[in-house]
């Protein structure tokens, strides 16, 4: 890896040393296999063993091996897992899909104060709040709404591990699902239902033949990214609007062609149908950012040492410059499914080279890289005295304030050259801070902001030992 993520929250880890054992909480993005379970979200090497997860790395540095908790060890993630319970129809059918009871299984067990705790959880709830948005009269409230609920929870299940004893929690952002090829996959479905009404309400009865037209063609060419490379997110984006574009011109070669060349021209039926992907995948990322900027507020109001690990900008990074990780392939999966269905990488390497191992789960390579991260992040302010970590402390704060007001901005947009004044007051668990400055919009996409922040804040050095 040859960028080093120092994170904004690095700052949060007191003067402990990191602990040894790892406790993960969380969803198929930790899941190491649990009992009757789903399968572990990754692709098998050719010798049939799983590759593995971010955590599994991260517990192996620290001289540990991690566990399903189904089989005495001490990950309780479940794959499927959600901080609202009612976001999954799973947790019906499995009670530990919540992560609130993950968490409660834990403390029934005893606290281990000695190790790390990782809660990473929310990206599962997030395309059940984007379904109930689209669902609604009003999306952009409903996103809000539900948002806050579940940030709420994740601040819950918090505030229980620090009751009962946990000093620090890593907790990681939910990554934007608009880069997930599920959620591209899922527009294409979506696209292909509306184009067959349009259909059927031109011709009866033909709704079904250009629904299995549309999504035949759509799905043909979403194969064909396995053969592309991506160099940087404009790559990335060009390779999707390639497969629209290829799409529509599949259709107008089909036996439908003729009958859609005569009530719409080929170029406008593209450019609407691309229109309509990119207002998509811009809710879908203003919707994650919302959700991980109210998590990020909630968790602090809980007080205590969060480690707020953004994997969000990791894995725009990762799209944005797929050669510093030794990706070449950012739009593709390996997998057409890895926790249904078993799935062996017949060619390691290639398979290594891309981005996503299907299409909701990071692949091997992005989980090293993640693991790295972490413990980048944990080793970086280790072994502080009190007043730098007050000093970093209040950086943090600052530096979360100012993702906040940018994070806003992408939901209620500030007016192309203009100038916007800061000022608020928040209190947290640990004291108070006065912030004042102000935001600059040049362009839609470059906002500049310079804050002043005084804090009040009182330290106390954790319990974790090495």
């Amino acid at each position: 890896m040859k960028k080093t993520y120092l994170a904004l929250f690095a700052s949060a880890l007191t003067s402990a040393a990191i602990a040894q054992d790892v406790v993960v909480f969380g969803d198929s993005l930790s899941d190491v296999g649990q009992t009757g379970w789903l399968n572990k979200a990754t692709y098998n090497q050719p010798n049939g063993t799983p590759n593995a997860l971010y955590n599994e790395h991260v517990a192996k540095t620290l001289g540990s091996t991690l566990t399903a908790s189904s089989k005495g060890g001490s990950n309780y993630a479940y794959s499927g897992g959600v901080v609202v319970p009612t976001n999954s129809q799973y947790t019906n059918v499995q009670s530990n899909v919540a992560v609130a009871q993950q968490i409660q299984n834990y403390l029934a067990n005893g606290v281990k104060n000695d190790a790390l705790h990782v809660m990473w959880a929310g990206g599962n709830d997030m395309p059940a709040i984007l379904t109930k948005a689209i669902a609604s009269q009003d999306a952009l409230q409903t996103v809000q709404t539900e948002s806050t609920v579940a940030a709420q929870n994740s601040a819950q299940q918090w505030a229980a591990l620090k009751q009962a004893g946990v000093s620090l929690l890593v907790a990681p952002t939910v990554p934007n699902v608009a880069y997930t090829p599920s959620l591209f996959q899922q527009f294409g479905a979506s696209a292909a239902s509306g184009f067959a009404a349009t259909v059927e309400k031109v011709q009866t009865g033909y709704g079904e033949t250009a629904k299995k037209a549309f999504q035949d063609a759509f799905d043909a060419n979403l194969a064909a990214l396995n053969n592309t490379t991506q160099t940087n997110l404009a790559d990335f984006e060009n390779a999707r609007m390639q497969v629209l574009t290829n799409t529509v011109g599949a259709l107008y070669q089909s036996p439908l062609g003729a009958a859609l060349a005569a009530a719409i021209d080929q170029k406008t039926f593209t450019d609407t149908l691309i229109q309509q992907y990119q207002q998509f995948a811009t809710q879908a990322a203003s919707a994650t950012s919302f959700l991980n900027s109210a998590t990020t507020q909630a968790l602090n109001s809980v007080g205590g040492n969060i480690v707020r690990i953004d994997t969000d900008a990791l894995f725009k990074d990762m799209l944005s410059n797929p050669a510093d990780f030794g990706l070449t392939n950012t739009t593709a999966t390996v997998c057409a499914s890895t926790t249904q269905a078993v799935c062996t990488a017949t060619d390691q390497a290639s398979a290594d080279s891309k981005l996503f191992a299907d299409g909701f789960h990071p692949g091997a390579v992005a989980h090293k890289v993640m693991a790295d991260y972490i413990l980048n992040v944990l080793k970086a302010p280790s072994e502080v005295s009190v007043l730098p970590q007050l000093a970093l402390h209040s950086t943090e704060k600052t530096f979360d304030f100012a993702r906040q007001q940018s994070n806003s901005n992408r939901l209620l947009k500030q007016e192309t050259k203009t100038v916007q004044g800061i000022a608020a007051y928040q209190r947290y668990h640990e004291g108070d801070a006065i912030y004042a400055g102000l935001k600059a919009q040049f362009t839609p996409q470059w906002q500049f902001s310079a804050l002043f922040s005084q804090s009040d804040l009182e330290a106390s050095k954790g319990s974790t030992q090495g």
